[in-house]
């Protein structure tokens, strides 16, 4: 098993997290529904070990065998970026990835309420505090 090939099939199907957990086939999350991937083996502890070991250098896996978990950055050029959590349960790691949007989406492909984009869009701001006018001369 690829860790790669998994997050490129994670993208592919628009799903926004994976997660690893042994004995169980990948997972991933589309539309806010946990999908096990039926049609992949099992992640076995060496699977897990490879994957955590590709994503890491070696100061961050000393943090995670000192604290048993681990937050980090990782990349695939031209592909995506990912939040990843890595932490230790049931006597083997355990990590799961998702997926950060390169650009902000618009407020049209949010599908927001009508009424949501007068809020937004207004200059005023969408929250009024009192003396907030008072701070924004305060000099720095």
């Amino acid at each position: 098993m690829q860790i790669d090939e998994l997050l490129r099939l994670m993208v592919e199907k628009g799903a926004s997290d994976l997660h690893l957990r042994v004995p169980s086939p990948p997972v991933l999350r589309i539309d806010g529904v946990l999908i096990t991937q039926q049609d992949l083996p099992p992640v076995t502890p060496a699977d897990v070990k490879e994957a955590f070991e590709h994503i890491t250098v070696e100061n961050q896996r000393k943090a995670f065998y000192q604290k048993l978990e681990l937050d980090l950055a990782y990349s695939i050029p031209g592909l995506a970026g990912f939040r990843v959590s890595v932490l230790y349960q049931r006597r083997t790691i355990s990590i799961a990835f998702r997926r950060v949007p390169s650009t902000v989406p618009t407020i049209d492909e949010l599908e927001l309420p009508r009424f949501a984009r007068s809020l937004f869009l207004n200059p005023e701001g969408l929250f009024w505090l009192p003396g907030l006018q008072e701070l924004a001369r305060a000099p720095l």
